[in-house]
């Protein structure tokens, strides 16, 4: 059994998906690179085999007709043999030493369900940023939701930031989302609740790369894919009963809180911000689904301090939405 199984969705990803696979190769013998090459119309699946020819037992090339990044996930994770698994962005890499180091922190290991691991923001025009969670899970040592602490409002996790044991996912009978950006946020959030054991790494492995314009983070393709994020949102509002389990693990329960926060407040900035007839009709379709879902947790999040203002009607919401995204930007730079 390889020790973990890297998913490398791409599509039309040609110009950058080598620099992604190179820095995964570090990993040698104890590492499977499954790369799905998701209905490309590039040089993609042909780089893709050859990189599969290259190194045989390492890479495989996987060719589907295009479901998007979350069909890209799930095929890799039935296809998975690796004990733990980690997605990587075909545009973003893995840093060569911090990779080394991870993995000797993996081998024996039998008793995580989750790894955490810091991340950056690596910009093309400007100096990275390291996210770091060292304030929020204890360092270097297994633990329970029961040893954790607050996030900071800029701090949720992230696909950069975990690694999952594959059988745990596998478990949980995952239903990503196919052909919906932002699905990574149902890919954290879905089997979050049921994770026991825990590990944090106190180091930046991946580079989270930002500055192409067709990314999915710039702001004018986030605004015109508004609804992919709503989706999202409805699809992970009723997972978790966050009351009740407030009541069996309240640290547990900061946790899955401030992750649905922050998937509730992606959907209804980007909605608010697009403004439009159709966007103001989703807006509203959107309060009344989550109230079917679960209305006690529709009010919490309607009174809620981050999300409250967002629900204000007409004018001051949408403005309110326009100043928490410059606010956040200006803290992350997201994009």
């Amino acid at each position: 059994m390889k020790l973990i199984t890297f998913a490398v969705c791409c599509y039309n990803s040609a110009a950058y998906m080598e620099k992604c696979v190179s820095s995964l190769l570090v990993g040698g013998e104890d590492v499977e690179i499954i790369i799905i090459d998701d209905g490309s119309k590039d040089a993609t699946g042909e780089i893709a085999d050859r990189l599969e020819k290259e190194n045989p037992t390492i890479v495989r090339a996987v060719h589907q007709e295009n479901s998007g990044h979350g069909g890209g996930v799930d095929h890799s994770l039935a296809l998975a043999t690796g004990k733990y698994f980690k997605v990587v962005d075909s545009d973003d890499f893995l840093e060569p030493e911090a990779l080394k180091k991870f993995l000797a922190e993996l081998k024996g290991r039998e008793d995580l369900d989750l790894v955490v691991t810091d991340y950056v923001y690596h910009y093309e025009d400007r100096k990275d940023k390291t996210i770091r969670y060292g304030n929020v899970f204890p360092v270097n040592t297994v633990c329970t939701f029961k040893d954790v602490h607050h996030m900071k409002a800029y701090q949720y996790l992230t696909i950069h930031s975990v690694t999952y044991r594959t059988a745990f996912l596998k478990e949980q009978n995952l239903q990503i989302p196919k052909k919906t950006f932002y699905e990574d946020n149902y890919f954290i959030y879905a089997p979050l609740g049921k994770v026991e054991k825990i590990l944090y790494l106190p180091y930046a492995l991946y580079f989270y790369s930002i500055g192409r314009p067709d990314q999915s983070v710039q702001k004018k393709v986030a605004l015109g894919r508004y609804k992919d994020y709503v989706r999202v949102a409805l699809i992970c509002f009723p997972i978790h009963d966050l009351a009740a389990i407030k009541k069996e693990n309240p640290r547990k329960y900061r946790i899955l809180l401030h992750q649905m926060r922050i998937t509730l407040i992606e959907a209804l900035i980007h909605c608010r911000m697009k403004n439009d007839r159709e966007s103001r009709l989703v807006f509203k379709k959107m309060k009344e689904e989550m109230k079917k879902l679960n209305p006690r947790q529709y009010r919490a999040f309607r009174w809620d301090f981050y999300c409250g203002s967002i629900f204000w009607p007409s004018f001051l919401g949408v403005m309110m939405a326009n100043i928490i995204y410059f606010v956040s930007h200006l803290v992350v730079r997201f994009n």
